[in-house]
């Protein structure tokens, strides 16, 4: 009925992104009827206002175990208001729970099961954190571009100054790929839960491994949503000069609160390797064909790639010479460190952004391909992808050479070099993108807001 709101407290103020290290102790009662919590949650969201909380403990030290605890069973605790830098309007206390009795039946799940409750509500969690920044994102834009057209400095509204179009383009372009990334991952994770048998005896387990199945798409839409929405308050912020400082204006505010976005649902650090990590065990199982593709690789820097047509050929054809590029160095990584590549994080941390950018492009160019429309050379969604493109597959290029000088020598890397620079040589997407943004950022004054 929604009468009641809830917390879920898992972050303890020893375990953050250690969740699985959390000291929290669940200890049966002598007539099994009863488990006995005793422990410390920290930054809970609704702490404050929580009727119910699920909470994480070890059943005997040992077995992560979801339970759901009432607010007013004896022994909890609410700590007081945290005074954060932002998201004023919400609530975050400490919870501590001192030989709290809850009955066996509260537990979410099963005995043991707890991480598989934690991690998959951290999947979802992250997708909808990519949400409620893409809507960030739209309102950013809405405010700086009523302010820039109104406000007027040598002779003209600041918005048509060139290095003001040049943001405001970059956070439509942006946003208009996190939007797309969102709507495909919805569309994943609805399709992953719906092959699941609603009469299964194991329902609840196999509608958690089929969220997990999607746990890098998750990933990818926290951290990209995320620090879009950073970079695009930012600017906003610094169009609203002096007044962008000022808590009587919007940027302060929504500044203030985009800053979190990067830490909760695990921190960017955390969902980086989330993504590596799951994108080398999904190698190592065959799940994603990505021994064949790596084999392709001496195939495609010849120039043996698929043949696209429509107007955005190029940017495809970029983007398998993009994806050969990205392998190239998982491959090298791999040859080298084998799983311990997991341990090399600067490099894990290149792996993910490469795999983010691929995902992102891919998704955002399939978007635009597919539309009823039937875009043209004209069509801002065209212009978007060209822009997107025209900037992320070049850094990448840059980005696998660096990290190649990084892990290889000799000879090995000779001939990796020598390859990354006959994938580069097939790239084809040079576009003026200076005008392009100039104008995207136009057609945004037009509509004064996110239209597309």
């Amino acid at each position: 009925t929604a009468e009641w709101m809830s917390a879920y407290c898992l972050t303890e103020p020893t375990a953050g992104s250690d969740a699985m290290s959390l000291r929290t102790t669940a200890t049966p009662s002598e007539d099994g009827s009863h488990y006995i919590l005793n422990g410390t949650k920290q930054f809970i969201t609704n702490g404050g206002w929580a009727d119910v909380y699920i909470v994480f403990a070890k059943v005997n030290g040992e077995k992560m175990t979801a339970f759901i605890v009432e607010r007013n069973t004896p022994g909890v605790q609410v700590g007081k208001e945290e005074y954060k830098l932002g998201q004023k309007g919400a609530s975050t206390t400490s919870i501590t729970f001192e030989n709290v009795a809850v009955p066996k039946e509260n537990i979410l799940h099963e005995i043991g099961k707890g991480a598989e409750v934690a991690f998959n509500s951290l999947n979802i969690g992250r997708f909808k954190l990519g949400a409620a920044d893409l809507g960030g994102c739209k309102a950013v834009i809405k405010e700086a571009v009523a302010y820039t057209l109104e406000r007027w400095q040598f002779g003209q509204p600041i918005a048509y100054f060139d290095a003001l179009k040049r943001k405001f383009a970059e956070m439509v372009v942006n946003t208009y790929a996190m939007e797309s990334i969102l709507y495909r991952t919805a569309g994943m994770l609805d399709d992953s839960i719906s092959q699941v048998a609603p009469d299964s005896p194991n329902y609840f387990s196999e509608v958690a491994n089929a969220i997990e199945s999607n746990a890098i798409e998750c990933s990818i839409c926290k951290i990209f949503g995320s620090e879009t929405l950073w970079k695009s308050a930012d600017d906003g912020l610094q169009m609203f000069g002096g007044y962008g400082f000022v808590e009587d204006y919007p940027m302060a505010r929504l500044l203030r609160d985009a800053r979190i976005e990067r830490l909760y649902e695990g921190t960017n650090e955390i969902n980086r390797q989330v993504i590596t990590g799951y994108f080398l065990k999904k190698t190592i199982l065959e799940i994603l064909p990505i021994r064949e593709t790596i084999q392709r690789i001496p195939k495609i820097a010849e120039g043996e790639l698929p043949a696209f047509d429509g107007v955005l050929k190029n940017e495809m054809q970029a983007l398998e010479l993009a994806k050969a590029a990205a392998l190239l160095l998982f491959h090298h990584a791999l040859v080298k460190y084998g799983q311990d590549v997991l341990n090399e994080q600067q490099l894990g941390e290149v792996l993910s952004n490469l795999f983010i950018d691929l995902y992102v492009m891919d998704t955002t160019l399939n978007r635009v391909k597919q539309h009823p429309d039937a875009p043209d050379e004209n069509d801002v969604r065209v212009k978007i992808a060209r822009v997107l493109c025209g900037e992320k597959i070049p850094e990448l290029f840059m980005r696998v050479e660096e990290s190649l000088y990084a892990i290889l020598n000799g000879k090995s890397l000779e001939q990796a070099i020598q390859r990354l620079t006959q994938l580069k040589s097939h790239l084809n997407n040079h576009y003026n993108l200076f005008q392009l943004k100039r104008e995207i950022a136009e057609e945004l004054y037009h509509h004064q807001e996110y239209w597309l």
